[in-house]
């Protein structure tokens, strides 16, 4: 009896102990990002871009420039559909993606949308590829088996059922990626550190920011945006940031993406500095729907 008693006690310790060792392990603190990025607010608050376009994916001589405008306004009006299929015509494979991941979840346009990313994946493009994954929810959401409006699809061509949404294909898609990064394209280098869960580790959270820090200072933003978002819970006028302290370091960072004409970080200080005359110009050069 005593012999099972002791049992029972080193079994019960055991367990005990896995929760101290769990309780014990370190969260991340966003607080504790604040000094890695002091250096970079300093150097870049007081700085306003003489070049609206400098945080643009596409500039005015870009032939994608006409068509990302219209859709960063908000205009889905017939114009846009026709600069669209003009661009489709040409052989452009941004405005084919554009267009396919619009119309993928529309049950009669569903077979030529994926028709159209499945061809591109054939030719090697990493993005048409991703939005064909395990990892996309375009694809989960509207190419599974069990999309329910697959299923009543009656007379429609479903012979996508089975062939995507897989783990092979995302890793087809990474492998796209690393070449895109090796010459040094930006978003695949994101979408790598992204997939190496780098944002997520308490270990490497030092280099994950450093990383923010590198692709802010290329005008790239969108990690930074990213960043910001965790910094924030939902509250009674939708996100808000966790701390006054988080939020007068969010502030900071939005006016740096701001300087650079980047319209979300624009918009979001508009939000709060409603009566900001220069941002309200800014946003207007810069194009944003904010404004429009």
């Amino acid at each position: 009896m005593m012999r099972h008693k002791t049992i029972i006690q080193v079994i019960f310790l055991s367990i005990s102990m896995s929760f101290l060792s769990g309780c014990k392990e370190k969260a991340i603190s966003p607080k504790d990002d604040i000094p890695l990025f002091k250096d970079f607010i300093e150097e870049n608050i007081n700085k306003v871009a003489n070049d609206p376009y400098i945080s643009s994916t596409v500039k005015p001589d870009d032939e994608m420039y006409d068509l990302m405008l219209m859709l960063q306004r908000g205009d889905w009006s017939q114009t846009t559909w026709d600069e669209m299929d003009s661009l489709m015509k040409k052989g452009v494979e941004n405005a084919k993606i554009i267009y396919a991941r619009t119309k993928i979840d529309e049950i009669y346009k569903r077979s030529e949308a994926t028709a159209i990313l499945t061809e591109l994946m054939r030719k090697g493009n990493p993005y048409a590829t991703y939005w064909l994954s395990s990892k996309s929810n375009l694809c989960l959401s509207y190419l599974s088996s069990e999309h329910f409006g697959n299923k009543v699809a009656k007379g429609l061509d479903t012979s996508y059922e089975n062939k995507y949404c897989t783990e092979e294909i995302y890793q087809k898609a990474v492998e796209g990626f690393k070449k895109l990064a090796a010459e040094g394209v930006l978003h695949a280098q994101y979408f790598l550190l992204k997939d190496k869960g780098l944002d997520k580790s308490v270990e490497k959270r030092e280099e994950y920011i450093k990383e923010v820090i590198r692709f802010a200072e290329a005008h790239y933003y969108k990690p930074m945006m990213d960043y910001l978002y965790t910094l924030k819970k939902p509250g009674h006028r939708g996100l808000e940031f966790r701390s006054e302290k988080l939020k007068n370091f969010g502030m900071d960072l939005y006016r740096v993406a701001s300087n650079n004409y980047y319209t979300p970080a624009i918009g979001n200080l508009m939000v709060h500095e409603t009566n900001n005359k220069e941002l309200f110009n800014r946003m207007k050069m810069a194009g944003g729907k904010y404004y429009f």
